[in-house]
């Protein structure tokens, strides 16, 4: 039965020579493509780890709408094994003349690039100064921006971010590749804009005018030997997350009872502010109210004066008449008896002739 079978498939080969040598190179080259599929995603997973450490990657991001204060980064630091590099970054509007505004995030500048994250220049400088930044860009098409461009950062109703930036011009002297954006078509979603961020800029730490860290970079130097595709990698960043999740479970509450506290107190602040202004102003109120009832009373008391000086004016105006009539009448008095002086001598005169 078999010697049948065989004979049977072999005299079948040997009619159809052609169609049995295409299949076969079919498959020939199907098994080929397969096994080398096979052989490159291993090494396409080493490649991208040796990047991913080369660059110092982080293995977490950690962002919080609380933001993180020095309590939280010394509680992040006291995980066995991990290196912690608070930092901050803010979502806005970037804008340049001639170029359509475009959602972006701004991130700040490392105290030491090759700590983690490594920045890798594409092109230009690096910032030296406060009004300076990089945005991201390949060797191929650089970035949205020429360098030399002047860009502008605002919020999404076109106001100036002051509670998060100090200055938001800048002028563009570099760009940059980063680990974090493997995908260069992609930055990720945000709340601005369009809801996509299309470019990422690096500027001065010091632009930054919070108080609060608003992410934290961790890496954990034992994880360098493992591939970040592996089991053991996903294993061992599953434990490290539990232990992340209970800091954040202890710290998120006491996060959020500082900052009711501290707002508690600014409104307490404010209060007493608010107080201590009212009782000013009804002092002051009080003060004036008193002094215009003083001044009420010197008037009435210089009316009374008036009055007084008036009907004494009054008076001596009428005792100067009076006088003025004595004296009119003493002076006809005068005259009348000079008359009769002057008649009577004249007439003695006469009698004496």
């Amino acid at each position: 039965m078999k010697k049948a079978l065989w004979k049977s498939a072999l005299r079948e080969i040997k009619n159809t020579k052609n169609r049995f040598f295409s299949i076969f190179g079919i498959v020939a080259i199907g098994v080929g493509f397969f096994s080398g599929v096979k052989a490159s995603a291993p090494d396409m997973r080493i490649t991208a780890d040796k990047y991913f450490d080369d660059t110092k990657l982080m293995n977490y991001r950690l962002v919080s709408t609380y933001g993180f204060d020095e309590k939280d980064i010394g509680a992040i630091k006291e995980i066995e094994g991990a290196l912690v590099h608070p930092s901050y970054y803010t979502d806005v509007i970037a804008g340049a003349a001639g170029s359509s505004p475009d959602a972006a995030r701004v991130f700040s500048l490392p105290a030491d690039n090759e700590s983690i994250n490594i920045i890798k220049l594409t092109g230009g400088r690096m910032p030296e100064n406060e009004d300076e930044c990089i945005i991201s860009g390949s060797d191929m098409d650089g970035g949205w921006l020429p360098v030399g461009s002047v860009v502008t950062f605002t919020d999404t109703d076109g106001e100036a971010p002051d509670d998060m930036l100090s200055r938001n011009e800048y002028t563009v002297v570099g760009t940059f590749i980063s680990p974090m954006y493997v995908d260069k078509t992609s930055f990720g979603s945000t709340s601005v804009g369009d809801g996509s961020i299309g470019s990422a800029f690096y500027i001065p730490e010091e632009n930054f005018c919070v108080e609060y860290y608003t992410e934290v970079y961790l890496s954990f130097p034992e994880l360098d030997d493992e591939i970040c595709y592996n089991d053991e990698y996903k294993n061992r960043i599953e434990e490290l997350t539990e232990k992340l999740e209970a800091v954040a479970e202890i710290r998120q509450d006491g996060r959020f009872t500082e900052i009711k506290d501290e707002a508690n107190e600014t409104l307490s602040e404010a209060k007493q502010e608010l107080a201590d202004a009212e009782k000013e102003a009804n002092d002051e109120i009080a003060d004036g109210e008193k002094e215009i009832a003083d001044a009420k009373k010197k008037l009435e008391d210089a009316a009374i004066e008036i009055a007084d000086g008036e009907k004494k004016i009054a008076d001596g105006e009428q005792e100067l008449i009076d006088a003025r009539k004595e004296l009119d009448d003493g002076y006809e008095e005068l005259r009348k008896g000079r008359e009769d002086y002057e008649k009577e001598i004249a007439d003695a005169e006469k009698e004496l002739k």
